[in-house]
C-alpha cells in the first residue's frame, strides 16, 4: 500500500492515516507513507514545480515498491496520484482520493487572489499571515496537470472520500469529476458535514470510511 500527503505542516503519519495503516500493517500488509517535499516529514526543500514532486514520487514508488499496489492521495496528493496514474497506470491495482484537491492553483488559488483573501509577496503567494503558500513557478508548473476540463479514464478502479463543506477542494467539482469518469470504476462517498479535514481523516467518519475501503482492498491480510 502505498500513500501520499499533501501540502502540511504535520507529517502524514501524525494524521488519522498513522493508526489506519499500523493497523493494516499489524495484519501483515506492508504500507509506505510519503510526504511530498517541503512538508510533514519530508526533509527536502520545497518542491519548485509539480514535475518535480511527480518525479519524486516515481522515485520513492521504485525505490520502495516496484509492483501493483493499492495507492491512497490526500488533498493535493490525490491530485498527484492520478498524474502518476496516467504515466504508470501498471503500478495501480486500486486508489483511493481522500479531500482530493484537483486543479489546485484553479479552484482554490486563484478564486482567493482574486478577492484579496491571499496575497503575494515577491513572487510567492502567502497565506492571511505572510507565511508562504506557493510560488509562483509551482502554481505555472500546475496548468499543464489539470484533471478537470476533460473526463479521467481509469484502468484501476478509484473510491473518492470528500467533505460536503470543504473550501479547498469544493465538493461540486468532486461530483463531477466522479461522474464524468470514464473506464474502471470511479465512486464517492460524501460527508456532507466535513470539511478539508477529511485530507487528515478527520472527522471519524472519515477514517472509518476509509479503513474500511483499505480493508476490502487488502482483504487478503485481514
Amino acid at each position: 500500500m502505498f500513500a501520499i500527503g499533501g501540502i502540511a505542516v504535520r507529517p502524514f503519519s501524525e494524521s488519522g492515516m498513522g493508526s489506519v495503516l499500523e493497523d493494516a500493517v499489524d495484519h501483515g500488509a506492508r504500507c509506505v507513507l510519503m510526504d511530498i517535499a517541503g512538508s510533514g516529514a519530508s526533509a527536502s526543500s520545497p518542491a519548485l514545480t509539480m514535475d518535480a514532486w511527480i518525479a519524486d514520487i516515481e522515485e520513492m514508488f521504485f525505490a520502495r515498491v516496484r509492483e501493483p499496489a493499492v495507492w491512497t492521495g490526500a488533498s493535493i496528493g490525490a491530485w498527484l496520484m492520478l498524474r502518476i496514474h496516467v504515466r504508470h497506470p501498471e503500478w495501480f491495482r486500486a486508489m483511493c482520493a481522500l479531500a482530493p484537491a484537483f486543479d489546485w492553483d484553479q479552484a482554490y488559488v486563484g478564486p482567493r487572489l482574486a478577492d484579496g483573501r491571499l496575497g503575494v509577496i515577491d513572487g510567492t503567494v502567502v497565506n492571511p499571515d505572510a507565511t508562504a503558500l506557493a510560488t509562483r513557478e509551482l502554481l505555472v508548473s500546475m496548468a499543464a496537470h489539470h484533471v478537470l476540463p476533460e473526463p479521467a479514464r481509469f484502468t484501476a478502479p478509484l473510491h473518492v472520500i470528500f467533505g460536503g463543506r470543504d473550501e479547498t477542494a469544493p465538493a461540486a467539482a468532486t461530483l463531477q469529476f466522479i461522474e464524468k469518469a470514464r473506464g474502471a470504476q470511479c465512486t464517492g462517498e460524501l460527508l456532507p458535514d466535513a470539511d478539508h479535514g477529511v485530507a487528515k481523516l478527520d472527522p471519524r467518519q472519515a477514517l472509518l470510511r476509509y479503513q474500511a475501503w483499505l480493508r476490502a482492498q487488502l482483504g487478503a491480510h485481514f
